[in-house]
Formats: C-alpha cells, sequence, structure tokens
C-alpha cells in the first residue's frame, strides 16, 4: 500500500517502507522503497528489521553519520533507485561485505 504525505518534510526524508506501508512524499520516487519491499519479501518481515538494524550498529564505529548510506539494503536501493525494472530481491547481498565507496544522492 502506498501513501503519499507532506509529513515526511517534519522528518528530513522523502520515504520510509514499514511493510506492508510505502510511505513517500507526494513528489518523491516510490522506486527506492519498493526495492526494499522486495528485500523485506526476501528475507521476511523481521529478519529485515533485525538485519538492518544490526548492520547499522556495525558499521556505525566506522561511518559514523554516514553509517545509514552503507547499510547493504540502502546501497543496493540507492544503486537502482533509476532503474524502474530492478526486480532483484537478493541484489543487497553482494554490498554486505563489498560497501560501495561513492556518495549517495540525498
Amino acid at each position: 500500500m502506498i501513501i503519499r504525505t507532506k509529513l515526511l518534510d517534519l522528518f528530513g526524508i522523502s520515504g520510509i517502507m514499514l511493510f506492508p506501508f510505502l510511505i513517500v512524499k507526494k513528489d518523491s520516487s516510490i522506486n527506492h522503497e519498493r526495492i526494499h519491499f522486495r528485500q523485506c519479501l526476501s528475507l521476511g518481515i523481521l529478519l529485515f528489521y533485525v538485519w538492518y538494524f544490526v548492520e547499522y550498529l556495525i558499521l556505525l564505529p566506522k561511518y559514523k553519520s554516514k553509517a545509514y548510506y552503507y547499510i547493504s539494503f540502502e546501497q543496493d536501493a540507492y544503486i537502482n533507485d533509476d532503474n524502474i525494472n530492478y526486480k532483484s530481491y537478493y541484489g543487497w547481498i553482494k554490498y554486505v561485505f563489498n560497501k560501495v565507496k561513492f556518495t549517495f544522492k540525498q
């Protein structure tokens, strides 16, 4: 279910996937959140959120405030954000140990 709202401006984000909802700003693309939705389906809801949080905690000491952008799920979603045909459920796996070093769109 897709929810478009201006309320995300209050948090400074353009979208969030809270299974089963894709919550995005009215003028934002939903592809990034759709990729997260597929990732969540590939692992199962609970494991997806646990893995996401644990990986963030592991990356925090090395990447500090940028740790979010180095989470494997985020790398997969950001890299493929412009590819509306991207359908991979397990594409994120390649970023677990091989972090891409580039500037992410924010």
